[in-house]
């Protein structure tokens, strides 16, 4: 009786799932799931059905007991496919910051948002399937499909479970070395021959290359995918000048904000920001250069975000773009 009780327990524990509701923000192009408790020690799989009028990216973010800020160091980044899908995330062997007690979920598409319904989600214990299913995700998605510019134009390896895809390769390879030599050495015993181990290398050596010209070959298919989803994607850039793209590559209204930032802000002045993080805050330094950024800026730039009391005593109303973007000026 006690074994069955402890069976039942255990099915119960691993049967366990938490439905997510996703709502989109009001006059923000993200989505943000109501509060939750997820001991994230029980529960590791989150899975998202969305409903996508476009291909694109999106980057999931999550709030837990020891952060509750939405940051980069807490998300995933992953491929949005067009048409309604599945989406698998097994987020402990993407992300070590799974952690503690789960608060609060957001997804940001880094496509329109418009063209984007979160259907139906969840979280559950994850079993063989759903680590499959999220590990081909991870491999598929769009780290290591991303050109990283540099002096030498490199691509980033994708990544399963957290790992460089090449990390499985090279051990896939060895015990296929391993695996070749036994069959060498084997097939010479049948023969009644001696075990040469001049003979046996060389052998194994040559299946060795041929089986990692197959892999090679394998990747390769990945990269023309890849390649072909970047023309894909690129192609409504074509006959935009620059001020054009950088509209279009920034969410919403924010390169919009940033040239009125632009034309009421001194070249010679300073400014601090309020910008949420998953807006990639780090590009309104860069944007609104020479106007230099300090933590005890001239003007308060906000966007989205409200500042702390105490920081606001500090400054006054002085431009506004729209409700929620605005910039203040020290008192």
């Amino acid at each position: 009786m006690i074994l069955i009780f402890c069976i039942s327990a255990q099915f119960t524990t691993f049967a366990r799932e938490i439905p997510i509701t996703f709502r989109q923000a009001p006059d923000r192009p993200y989505f943000e799931s109501a509060d939750v408790m997820i001991d994230s020690a029980e529960l590791d799989t989150l899975i998202l059905r969305i409903r996508s009028a476009k291909n694109g990216t999106a980057r999931l973010f999550w709030a837990n007991s020891y952060d509750p800020q939405f940051n980069q160091p807490k998300s995933i980044w992953f491929s949005v496919k067009r048409g309604e899908k599945n989406y698998v995330f097994n987020i402990p062997s993407q992300n070590p910051n799974w952690v503690g007690w789960a608060r609060k979920f957001l997804l940001y598409p880094e496509i329109n948002y418009k063209n984007i319904e979160i259907t139906n989600a969840k979280v559950i214990r994850g079993n063989l399937f759903t680590n499959i299913a999220s590990g081909w995700q991870e491999f598929w998605g769009p780290r290591g499909r991303l050109i990283v510019g540099s002096t030498i134009n490199t691509m980033q390896s994708p990544n399963i479970y957290g790992r460089p895809v090449f990390y499985y390769i090279y051990w896939l390879l060895f015990l296929v070395f391993i695996g070749l030599l036994g069959w060498e050495v084997k097939t010479a015993l049948t023969q009644g021959k001696g075990i040469d181990i001049a003979e046996l290398l060389p052998n194994a050596g040559k299946k060795m290359v041929i089986a990692a010209i197959i892999i090679w070959v394998a990747l390769e298919a990945s990269t023309l995918v890849t390649n072909w989803n970047n023309i894909k994607h690129d192609f409504k850039y074509v006959g935009k000048n620059i001020e054009e793209k950088l509209t279009m590559v920034n969410t919403g209204d924010f390169y919009p904000f940033i040239q009125f930032c632009r034309e009421n802000i001194p070249e010679n002045a300073t400014f601090v920001s309020s910008i949420p993080p998953y807006y990639n805050d780090i590009k309104a330094i860069y944007y609104l250069y020479p106007i230099k950024y300090a933590e005890d800026g001239e003007f308060l730039v906000v966007y989205d975000k409200q500042p702390e009391k105490e920081i606001l005593n500090k400054y006054q109303s002085w431009k506004e773009f729209r409700k929620g973007a605005y910039i203040l000026k020290k008192k």
